[in-house]
């Protein structure tokens, strides 16, 4: 007989026996998913390193290795074969108990740990990690379930009752229900209701945080300490992150207490952790000499909060989703955050500053100037929508040469677009060149030039006041606000009827490819968070408060610094443009 603790060989039989098993740590895999890196055959019959119903006990069978579930059934039944380093694993399909007749598609696989071998890998935190919630906090899910089931006060006696385990037991789910029900006396049929909708609530809010999952390697695993079932937790990771197939270690205190990680660093060396939580992601694994980096991505940005500190948390949301969905390239980067954390957020802002003028001058319609206003038409159809702000908008092509041209053909163009009182609005700039328009045309009674950023110097120009939510100095607010509205269009240059309508003439579009590029995946992030934001049951207030809104925008712009080094290319080039 070939000797127990000796290492399969390929000219020798090889029988399998308990001294051998028991005297080895194994690596335990569901087809390439590795469950665990140190499941171990106890003497007693038990399995250790691994936790789960259908793994509970183990046996040897006519020289193939049984696996019992807790009632001690058999699970799967693995031969023993051997690899080219004379290790031995053993393999076999799933069964299940209920229906052994129908096949399982999964085949488990026990391999003999090779020594010396110690595996380099990265972990990774869970929720406000690798995913984040619509909500952001975790109680908004109570409070969902609570408007969504009808269940008063539910909201409140979950956390409560969650609050009462944590730390004094390994509880999951069912406890915490367990626990509501056994004092509130709620029957088993509004338990399993509840239970349900809080995960399908969970489900539904949840999304992958692209930067970070991008980061996760092969080998790589998730640490989470998470009440919510394993299998859940499973398939969050896997479909949600699309990480097939990887180790998840899932407790209530591992990384809390920091039991998890002298368990992990007897099976491997830990590269980094990943993680949001200071104590549980940093502090805990630090103390084991294990590198961290601190993820804080899925906190609000500085524009989020001004959002919802003026009551526009659903624009805030569907920003922050965008955000982190995100799908830059490297260079792209920068000019996304600065457009999804500032200019987005303005974006709303003065939208509300424009429903509002609009209001105030008795219009019925906003006319939005290309070329810096190709994003705020995008903002506003979707605000005025939800918001029922009545107030139509059109596009036209504009440019501060035909403004100031005097051409009757663009003055007929301009005239066609008009309603009974018309906002004529613009981005940034002085408004000059649109109340020379405005009062050359004789529409002062008609049409009222806004602008969202303007000059702080001049707002009247001849008999036309120009109307500005906020004014700053060209250099840098200005100028960045420009940049980060910068259009894919041409320059428009001139005016000509041709036979029906009047056409108007574009330039090429003067930024090179880079800028294009940037430009490009500026437009792309600001449709991502108007889809998002379309996407959700949002009800936005119709009107916010004038100085509000001033202070809001203030706020905005004076996050200019922060960004200006990351726009900068764009803003480069567009000086230079602006030169020739």
């Amino acid at each position: 007989m070939h000797n127990a603790a000796a290492p399969l060989d390929d000219n020798a039989p090889f029988t399998l026996s308990r001294d051998w098993l028991t005297s080895r740590e194994f690596v335990f895999r569901a087809n390439a998913a590795v469950l665990s890196r140190a499941m171990r055959f106890a003497p007693d019959g038990t399995i250790a390193g691994y936790s789960h119903a259908n793994e509970s006990f183990w046996d040897v069978v006519d020289g193939a290795l049984h696996i019992l579930n807790a009632a001690r059934q058999t699970t799967c039944i693995l031969s023993p074969s051997g690899a080219s380093d004379g290790a031995v694993s053993l393999s076999g399909a799933f069964i299940n108990v209920e229906r052994p007749d129908l096949a399982s598609g999964s085949v488990h696989h026990v391999e003999e740990k090779r020594p010396g071998v110690v595996p380099r890998i990265a972990s990774f935190d869970l929720f406000d990690t690798l995913v984040a919630r619509k909500c952001q906090e975790p109680t908004a899910i109570f409070q969902a379930v609570e408007r969504k089931s009808g269940v008063a006060q539910f909201a409140h006696l979950r956390h409560t009752f969650e609050m009462r385990l944590f730390g004094r037991a390994l509880y999951g789910l069912d406890d915490v229900y367990a626990a509501l029900s056994a004092e509130l006396g709620w029957s088993p049929d509004l338990v399993a209701k509840l239970k349900m909708l809080e995960l399908m609530e969970e489900w539904d809010n949840l999304f992958p945080i692209a930067e970070v999952v991008a980061r996760f390697g092969p080998n790589d695993i998730v640490i989470s300490d998470m009440y919510l079932p394993y299998d859940f937790i499973r398939k969050i990771v896997e479909e949600k992150c699309c990480l097939r197939g990887k180790t998840i270690i899932l407790s209530n205190y591992g990384k809390h207490l920091g039991v998890v990680w002298p368990q992990l660093l007897t099976q491997c060396e830990i590269t980094r952790h990943y993680g949001d939580n200071v104590h549980a992601d940093i502090a805990s694994p630090a103390r084991f000499g294990i590198p961290t980096e601190h993820i804080s991505v899925s906190n609000w940005s500085q524009g989020e909060r001004v959002l919802i500190d003026i009551g526009m948390r659903p624009c805030a949301e569907a920003i922050r989703e965008a955000r982190l969905r995100g799908d830059a390239d490297a260079a792209g980067r920068g000019v996304r955050a600065a457009q999804l954390e500032m200019n987005l957020p303005l974006l709303v802002i003065g939208s509300y500053f424009l429903f509002q003028a609009a209001e105030d001058f008795g219009a019925d319609r906003l006319l939005l100037c290309a070329r810096d206003c190709s994003l705020l038409q995008r903002v506003i159809a979707s605000l005025a929508r939800l918001s029922g702000n009545p107030v139509s908008t059109r596009y036209i092509r504009a440019s501060r040469k035909l403004f100031s041209s005097g051409a009757p053909e663009y003055e007929a163009y301009v005239r066609a677009h008009l309603s009974g009182k018309t906002l004529l609005a613009d981005v940034a700039g002085t408004g000059q060149s649109l109340a020379h328009f405005i009062e050359a045309a004789q529409l002062e009674s008609r049409v009222k030039p806004v602008l969202v950023v303007g000059e702080p110097a001049i707002d009247t120009f001849g008999a036309v006041q120009v109307a500005s939510l906020i004014k700053k100095d060209f250099l840098p607010a200005r100028l960045t606000v420009e940049a980060l509205n910068t259009s894919l269009d041409g320059t428009a240059l001139t005016a000509a009827f041709r036979t029906h309508g009047v056409e108007i003439e574009l330039a090429p579009n003067e930024f090179s490819e880079r800028g294009r590029n940037l430009i490009a995946q500026m437009h792309h992030a600001v449709e991502q968070a108007a889809g998002v934001l379309d996407a959700s049951a949002a009800r936005l207030p119709r009107a916010l408060g004038a100085e509000a809104l001033r202070q809001a925008a203030n706020a905005l712009i004076a996050l200019t610094p922060h960004y200006w080094e990351r726009i900068f290319p764009l803003v480069q080039e567009q000086s230079q443009n602006l030169k020739h």
